[in-house]
């Protein structure tokens, strides 16, 4: 009698494993090892996918700058005849890299709560750069008055005057 009931213990226990077996199709160790990095690379995409979602507009704002920055380079190599196609592609590295930076920062932001300022003082320059860059293009081809641009970088250099002057009497006070 309890010879048969431990028969048919290990009967259920190997219909289980057969069960769980055959749910997950895990054959073999390679199997097992395949499925579960799988999962982990699924979850860290899914992760960033949730951050890219939830930030949209900050992804969004880095695309166009980067692809305004593209076509003002693009109008000026056309201009001065000097286009080439792997200078062309490299928008995708930058779309791919800032785009990474963006995300790592935002996870970093995201993960520690007095980190918050991180997006601004990493993204921020490099957004600005950017911007300026696309301006002396457009500059440059005639598209945005040479006077304009002048301008523009006269009050930013004014602005840089007045902060370091503030600094200056915030070290001496």
């Amino acid at each position: 009698m309890i010879e048969a009931m431990k028969q048919e213990f290990k009967n259920v226990l190997m219909g289980i494993k057969a069960l769980i077996v055959d749910i997950f199709h895990l054959k073999s160790v390679p199997d097992i090892m395949v499925t579960f990095f799988t999962s982990v690379i699924g979850g860290i995409f899914g992760y960033f996918n949730f951050i890219v979602i939830e930030n949209e507009n900050a992804f969004k704002a880095l695309l166009f700058v980067l692809f305004l920055d593209w076509v003002a380079g693009m109008a000026l190599a056309f201009q001065q005849g000097k286009f080439q196609t792997r200078k062309a592609m490299k928008i995708v590295y930058y779309v791919a890299g800032y785009g990474l930076v963006l995300a790592t920062v935002l996870s970093i932001e995201k993960g520690y709560s007095y980190a918050d300022w991180m997006t601004e003082a990493v993204m921020l320059p490099i957004i600005s750069f950017t911007v300026i860059g696309s301006l002396k293009k457009f500059s440059i081809l005639g598209i945005l008055p040479k006077g304009v641009f002048l301008k523009i970088m006269e009050n930013i250099d004014n602005y840089k005057e007045n902060v370091s002057s503030v600094s200056k009497d915030i070290e001496e006070g």
